[in-house]
């Protein structure tokens, strides 16, 4: 490999598909809410009024490795696994559609069970057309015409059988009826709008949709297209909920484009979202458009962009955000899924005890998982009365930094150093203290690495780039970072970070800027490092976060 210079960035986001939670609705009840009756005005109840044990698994169904994984959301009866119909209650086989798909290929389940939509391509393709089965004949009932000129982005069932289907190509939002393929409504957002995966929701009654509109994000009564509310837009916070110095009033714009996922519960008085802009954060509004959350979180496990969906859990209290269990209020991860390198983990709220999914030891099956709800309850009331503890949110560290082989000045390692440590730290609302008897001890050495010669170009697509003749070894800088209790002789916890410097850069490559770049990512890899941030001195208290493997 080369080290470049000049080398321009680019930032590819993709966003995942918004699923609709919600509870069984019985077919006597199914009005249809995308006509307008006789008798319905414009006013609505938006914008207005107050607003790692074995044992906790639970059941498995084999399935294809690869296959996706579709839910209708809380409650319902049936999950997919591919074209592979599986029981929830007891994760049976119990029928199998013929159709096959590909693992980019978009899907959805409605909320009842009845109804499976896929898409006939793979994403980011023109001409998808929409395939809908009923579950209770495994026959397909009708095929949703594509367009030539219009990319499919999102494809959602809402009331059961409502086929939504829209693209950033195109400002229309389409609403299909899932038994007869007929179209039953159109909604056209201004220029503009994020038709895209993740940024498109409904309630559970298909009453209200939620989308990112110009600048706005709003509530839309569906039988009518008005707009019912506008929610209030957020700015950029600290981890404590206050704005930050580099806040400001468009940070709303950011913060809705860099939206992963929206979500109503299946009460629809309130809408949930997580955004990626500037570090993780969850955001939630109230029926009156006010936002109530805009926390900032750091997730056990880490995911692709494309993977941070948030789903409700059923009392409200905390959302499933990727392979992490979050707790609303503090932005806290409870219980986190483990997931192994390349593997394709998918976790899906079933009710506020059980969670099913793919779990990354075991790609091919859906696993039922019973949340310990009796453990985290535990941890987090001896975390508010403050119980004796290794570490914890309410106890101060100590950080002890020491050096073995360097190759430069000891300041600007150590300033990294100890401002990464201390940023982490924060973040779980543990405060750092010159003298601390519970400490974090780090040992930092480096090393030359590679010899590599130095190209320029000026694009990334400007292949190989000019050999400039010169060549510059890089740098590796190794850090183990261990955590004692006062008088212990062994480490509670330990991990060891590795980095190496950049091989591509915009400023002058020399030895200096070489050795920066390594620095800069091991301060990364350091904010990043996941460590319980509760470990209580009674053996009988679980740390947390919880990690189920």
């Amino acid at each position: 490999m080369q080290m470049f210079k000049n080398l321009s960035t680019f930032l590819l986001a993709t966003f995942l598909l918004a699923t609709s939670a919600g509870l069984s609705i019985a077919s006597g009840q199914d009005d249809d809410p995308f006509a307008k009756s006789a008798s319905e005005g414009g006013d609505s109840n938006w914008g207005n009024g107050d607003a790692n044990d074995s044992d906790w698994q639970g059941g498995q169904a084999t399935i294809d490795d690869r296959a996706i994984i579709t839910s209708g959301g809380i409650d319902c009866p049936v999950i997919l696994g591919g074209s592979t119909v599986v029981s929830t209650d007891k994760l049976k086989l119990i029928g199998k559609l013929d159709c096959k798909f590909r693992s980019s290929t978009l899907t959805a389940l409605s909320n009842d069970g009845t109804f499976f939509a896929v898409a006939s391509k793979t994403t980011n393709q023109k001409d998808t057309s929409v395939a809908v089965y009923d579950l209770k004949t495994g026959k397909k009932t009708c095929d949703i015409p594509g367009s030539e000129d219009e990319i499919l982005d999102v494809l959602l069932l809402t009331r059961g059988k409502y086929v939504v289907t829209a693209g950033r190509s195109s400002p229309i939002i389409r609403v299909w009826n899932g038994e007869t393929g007929k179209s039953v409504k159109e909604f056209e957002m201004p220029e503009r709008s994020r038709l895209d995966q993740g940024k498109v929701a409904f309630t559970s009654d298909g009453k209200y949709m939620a989308v990112i509109r110009q600048k706005e994000l709003v509530v839309l009564q569906v039988s009518s297209g008005k707009v019912v509310a506008t929610m209030e837009p957020p700015t950029h916070v600290d981890q404590n909920g206050d704005p930050t110095s580099r806040s400001s009033s468009n940070d709303h714009v950011f913060i809705y484009s860099s939206i992963q996922d929206l979500e109503f519960p299946p009460s629809g008085t309130e809408l949930a979202a997580v955004s990626t802009s500037r570090g993780h954060r969850m955001l939630c509004w109230n029926k009156n458009a006010k936002l109530v959350v805009n926390q900032p979180f750091s997730l056990v496990q880490r995911n692709s962009s494309w993977e941070n969906d948030i789903q409700w859990m059923p009392d409200g209290k905390s959302w499933l955000v990727g392979g992490n269990l979050v707790e609303r209020i503090t932005g806290r991860v409870l219980l986190a899924f483990e997931k192994k390198f390349a593997s394709d983990v998918q976790l899906l709220v079933h009710d506020q005890n059980t969670i099913l999914g793919r779990l990354g030891s075991a790609p091919n099956i859906i696993s039922k998982v019973e949340v310990p709800w009796d453990k985290i309850s535990r941890a987090q009331q001896a975390i508010a009365d403050k119980e004796p503890a290794l570490i914890a949110p309410y106890q101060a560290v100590d950080i002890r930094l020491e050096f073995g082989d360097t190759l430069g000045a000891l300041g600007d390692a150590r300033k990294s150093i100890i401002d990464a440590v201390k940023s982490r730290l924060n973040r779980d609302g543990i405060e750092y203290e010159v003298g601390a008897a519970n400490y974090f001890k780090l040992r930092f050495s480096e090393a030359l690495g590679d010899t590599l010669p130095i190209f320029e170009r000026q694009s990334v697509f400007g292949g190989r780039g000019r050999d400039t003749g010169k060549t510059m070894t890089e740098t590796k800088g190794s850090l183990v970072v261990e955590f004692f209790a006062a008088g212990a002789a062994q480490p509670a916890w330990r991990e060891v970070l590795d980095a190496k410097s950049s091989r591509r850069f915009r400023q002058e490559i020399n030895a200096q800027s070489v050795r920066e770049s390594m620095l800069d990512r091991l301060s990364r890899e350091l904010e990043q490092m996941q460590f319980p941030y509760f470990m209580p001195t009674d053996e009988k208290l679980p740390a947390l976060p919880m990690i189920i493997k």
